[in-house]
């Protein structure tokens, strides 16, 4: 593509701007008969795109790397350093996989054993992972496969199940199904007279279990399911020695809805080392008369190594904690830890952030309490009682429940911890 755009004296953003597909899809007539899924890679036009952010990712990309300021000076060196400046764009599939199925239960706590849009907080949700004696079908979690498949037959359990619980207390109230919804954890009424946690309503519902399991294949009759982007780069290469340096990139995409920012900007970031390790340093070499791979080992591909790591400095309002319960005999080992950081100013926590390990299978941030730190004046919060909130959501794996009681002391602890560093700090000035 840059060969063609050189070839006519365009730049190469300006060349990918004027030719890159557009939401209706490629030119041409539709294949895949109409009651079929469309291939997520299809040959065939006549198929618009779910949705197509390509050139917003042109245009924003080449605006955060300077691009048409950068043009001009692209070619300039010095001595046997030289440095150019390269972009790209792409589509990739998306929405592929098998047949997913996902369950969902309103356990009597109040609790759904799965995470959903059915109305309550990301605390009251249990989720089972892997556990192949009660989970149902569902396809590998590879080929940005899990979130379109699994995803969507979770959404759709979750409605099922809200369409169930809704039910189940329509008829107990002898009330309109239409006038009723599940706010916060509770069904409530239009009119407000009616408002029942769903703890309630498990036990309502007596012997009967509520449970719906969901079942989807993954895909669209009607649109093809990709994601776009646009790649920018400028590199510095030594002609001496080899050494190639990336002195900056820029990665805009358009992904669809995120569900995980953290993950994303991860998994965007790790196709970025994964494909500058394959430019760089992971040739693979073949024999052009029998296709027979010439490496001896992938032993000879050289991983990337970090040489700087560069950590922004705290705001000087932040104060943060991080504490472990260990065993005696293995101190290195914790059997629960919380991590907690505060920013404060003029005595008023203005946001927290805390995370629990040891009590859930994964550790994982505490929102709820997040959010009520948030706005509090420090002088005002009891520690002890932050700890029993903490702990309150923990999920312990089984013979692990002793850890709850622990963590919720070392939560109580941390808030001590920075509660007497800002107090001191306010003592001095």
């Amino acid at each position: 593509m840059n060969h063609i755009a050189d070839e006519l004296g365009i730049d190469p953003l300006e060349f990918r701007l004027r030719n890159h597909v557009g939401i209706e899809g490629q030119p041409g007539e539709r294949v895949t008969p109409a009651n079929e899924i469309i291939d997520t890679q299809p040959v065939e036009g006549g198929i618009p795109f779910s949705s197509n952010g390509l050139r917003e990712c042109l245009e924003k990309g080449a605006e955060a790397f300077g691009w048409q300021t950068d043009t001009a000076e692209r070619s300039q060196s010095a001595e046997h350093l030289k440095t150019g400046s390269g972009m790209c764009m792409f589509i990739y599939r998306g929405g592929p996989g098998s047949r997913s199925s996902a369950r969902l239960r309103l356990n009597s706590d109040g609790s759904v054993q799965l995470i959903a849009a059915i109305g309550v907080s990301y605390d009251s949700v249990r989720v089972t992972f892997g556990d192949t004696a009660d989970t149902p079908e569902a396809p590998i979690t590879a080929g940005s496969t899990a979130t379109f498949s699994t995803g969507s037959a979770a959404v759709q359990a979750a409605g099922e199940l809200k369409a169930k619980i809704l039910s189940l207390v329509a008829t107990h109230l002898d009330d309109d199904v239409s006038r009723l919804d599940i706010v916060d954890g509770s069904v409530v009424s239009e009119d407000g007279n009616v408002q029942l946690p769903l703890a309630d309503i498990a036990a309502l519902a007596g012997e009967e279990t509520l449970q719906v399991e969901a079942s989807v294949m993954p895909g669209s009759r009607d649109y093809i399911v990709n994601s776009f982007g646009a790649h920018f780069a400028e590199v510095e290469v030594d002609t001496e020695t080899g050494s190639v340096r990336v002195l900056r990139y820029v990665a805009a995409h358009d992904s669809g809805r995120i569900l995980n920012p953290q993950l994303a900007t991860n998994q965007v970031e790790g196709g970025v080392s994964q494909m500058l390790g394959f430019t760089l340093s992971e040739e693979m070499l073949t024999d052009p008369q029998s296709g027979v791979t010439l490496n001896g080992s992938f032993l000879e591909h050289k991983s990337e190594i970090l040489a700087e790591v560069v950590i922004p400095p705290a705001s000087p309002r932040s104060r943060s904690v991080y504490l472990k319960a260990k065993e005696r005999q293995a101190m290195d080992f914790a059997l629960a830890s919380v991590a907690l950081a505060v920013d404060v100013a003029n005595g008023t926590v203005s946001e927290a952030r805390l995370v629990l390990g040891g009590v859930a299978p994964v550790p994982y941030r505490v929102h709820g309490v997040e959010d009520a730190l948030a706005g509090m004046r420090t002088d005002e919060i009891d520690a002890a009682q932050v700890g029993r909130i903490a702990a309150e959501g923990a999920m312990p794996l089984s013979d692990n429940g002793y850890k709850v009681r622990l963590v919720s002391g070392l939560v109580a602890r941390a808030v001590r911890t920075l509660l007497t560093g800002e107090e001191r700090e306010g003592a001095s000035q």
